[in-house]
């Protein structure tokens, strides 16, 4: 599992840097450190993720940043500590962890669907089910979530909160795909009975939401088989 940085460095890593780990880059001044950090911090927001941005030597540039991409509203989602040591950084980084419960470790597994691979966030608690993708601003062509049940059965699902449109796959026991909706539209409603609910004609363990139009991409049907392994 990685987070793609959007800069060259993801082809020399295999797809970028990679989660639960410490990535030290370094070089001489001017090499571009920095703006890979930058990069990666707004994949991160844009992915719906945290970010604490440790500024030791105040050499953070509002106009690189927006130069990168970097929007207000992406400001506004990570949090800026500035010149202050290293040692400090940690413990406040902890503090700030364990008093508003940040969660930087969101599961995320690689699942090869059709011909294209995928890196989908895994959903397996109540709370990340009724979150589902709507956490999320929008996704890229490669991302998506997985939903995972205890038990098969005919599971709902309806787009309440959701801001982009997805394909819906439902796969059974077997992780053989038994029903699938595609470009499930998202709209805004008053009334909450108004949402289309979307329910599979057979039991499924396990469902996949991709981004609309990723099923006819990846070339997936009902009875194709999907390979996975997850914990």
């Amino acid at each position: 599992m990685r987070l793609a940085t959007n800069t060259p460095l993801d082809k020399l890593l295999e797809g970028g840097l990679e989660d639960d780990a410490i990535t030290n880059i370094y070089g001489p001044p001017g090499s571009g450190k920095t703006n890979i950090v930058l990069c990666a911090a707004l994949a991160c927001v844009r992915g719906g993720k945290k970010v604490i941005y440790v500024d030791t030597e105040g050499s953070f540039s509002l106009e690189r940043f927006e130069q990168l991409g970097g929007k207000e509203s992406d400001m506004k989602k990570i949090v800026f500590i500035f010149f202050i040591s290293i040692l400090t950084s940690i413990l406040l980084f902890f503090g700030y962890n364990f008093l508003f419960k940040v969660n930087l470790n969101d599961e995320r597994s690689a699942i090869k669907i059709g011909n294209k691979e995928y890196f989908l966030d895994v959903a397996r608690t109540d709370e990340e089910k009724r979150k589902g993708l709507a956490k999320f601003e929008n996704i890229k062509d490669n991302e998506g979530m997985i939903f995972i049940f205890d038990t098969p059965g005919r599971y709902s699902f309806y787009m309440k909160d959701m801001k982009f449109n997805i394909d819906i796959i439902f796969l059974d026991q077997n992780k053989k795909v038994v029903d699938l909706f595609k470009n499930v539209q998202f709209r805004d409603y008053k009334n909450p009975y108004d949402y289309e609910v979307y329910k599979p004609n057979y039991d499924s363990k396990f469902v996949i939401e991709l981004k609309a139009g990723d099923i006819d991409k990846s070339v997936i049907k009902p009875g194709d088989k999907i390979d996975f392994s997850l914990n």
